[in-house]
């Protein structure tokens, strides 16, 4: 070392070996502190120098994010922008399909006002025709065979004498049948007597016969006394019981004839009553028996009426005893079903998806149609 470097460094030259090494030592402990902290600098500045690397790459990625972002976003705007221009179009489709509807039903609906004032026109028209027809064919029966009806009735004169002409023939009619009605009675009334004459002699006959018939009936029980005798003798009582009161509710007298007689005007009655049925009108018949199923499907309707009634009744009776029992006290756990988490979609690309599918769907069904 020479004398310059140790003016540098401060070191006063040495007075004595000891004092050299000793200034020595501690020049090279000042020089190792000093090279560490070079060493200690020079790490520091790496690390500075890599933390400012690590932040430029950190802030040249934010960048690239951000513009990632920005283009994102103008995507999602213009996206947005497009789905509101479709909505807007596709609202005035809606509003002019509408307007075109609204328009179609009151279209619609004046031609049907139309319609039903043709109909009813036409129905008023019907009528009088029918009404017409009517008139002329009653004018139809009242003309003669050989001269046209409108030359025959020129004036209403003519069809009120024609009238009175045949009110006055249905005016003898009339007395003529009463006439003939009159003497009718009188000889059935004849007949009838005869008739009772002779059903009176024939009773008597018929009773002396059956005298005959319980004195053998009588000898019979003596000689055969056995079960089966005994089970007819049952059914021939039941068979005259029933004879003897269909006889009194239809003659409304009381059957002093025996069994035979009584089956015999019975017959005689029913063959007369079939014969005047024949001629009873096909339509009269039908009238009576569509009366007497009204009638029943009435009653029928009131019973049915009645019982719901009464099951209303007693349901609600049923009610107000349930109300007013006391209330059932529950002890114990309360059993609770499981149920599942509702689950919330949340995710706005799945609405915005949902939303797109659903307007095409909308176009596809309600669209313009394009050829």
């Amino acid at each position: 070392m020479s004398a310059v470097d140790n003016k540098e460094v401060g070191i006063s030259p040495p007075v004595a070996e000891h004092q050299q090494r000793q200034q020595m030592d501690e020049f090279i402990g000042q020089r190792r502190e000093i090279f560490f902290v070079q060493l200690l600098i020079d790490r520091k500045n790496k690390e500075i120098q890599r933390i400012q690397n690590l932040r430029k790459t950190e802030k040249k990625n934010i960048a690239e994010e951000e513009a990632k972002i920005a283009e994102t976003s103008n995507q999602y705007k213009m996206t947005q922008n497009q789905i509101d221009a479709e909505l807007s179009r596709e609202k005035k489709n809606m509003e002019a399909a509408i307007k075109a509807r609204t328009q179609s039903q009151k279209v619609l609906k004046q031609k049907t006002l139309y319609v039903d004032a043709i109909t009813s026109e036409n129905m008023k028209n019907e009528e009088t025709l029918n009404t017409y027809k009517t008139y002329k064919a009653f004018l139809q029966k009242m003309t003669p065979p050989d001269v046209p009806m409108f030359e025959f009735f020129n004036s209403p004169q003519v069809l009120l004498d024609e009238i009175e002409k045949v009110e006055n023939e249905n005016l003898f009619l009339i007395q003529h049948y009463q006439e003939m009605q009159f003497e009718q009675e009188t000889v059935t009334a004849v007949v009838k007597s005869e008739i009772n004459k002779t059903t009176a002699e024939s009773d008597d006959l018929i009773n002396a016969i059956g005298k005959l018939n319980k004195i053998e009936q009588f000898q019979l029980i003596n000689d055969k006394e056995n079960k089966e005798n005994e089970i007819l003798d049952d059914e021939l009582t039941t068979l005259a019981r029933i004879v003897t009161n269909t006889y009194e509710e239809c003659f409304n007298e009381t059957a002093d004839v025996n069994t035979l007689t009584r089956l015999e005007r019975l017959e005689n009655e029913l063959e007369m009553l079939y014969r005047e049925m024949m001629k009873i009108d096909p339509d009269f018949i039908k009238s009576k028996q569509a009366e007497k199923d009204k009638k029943r499907r009435e009653e029928q309707r009131k019973a049915k009426a009645e019982e719901l009634q009464k099951e209303q009744a007693r349901k609600h009776k049923q009610a107000l005893l349930r109300a007013q029992m006391p209330v059932k006290r529950k002890t114990g756990r309360p059993v609770r079903e499981r149920t599942l988490p509702i689950k919330l979609n949340r995710n706005p690309i799945d609405e915005k998806q949902k939303l797109i599918e659903e307007q095409a769907q909308e176009i596809f069904l309600f669209g313009n149609i394009e050829y």
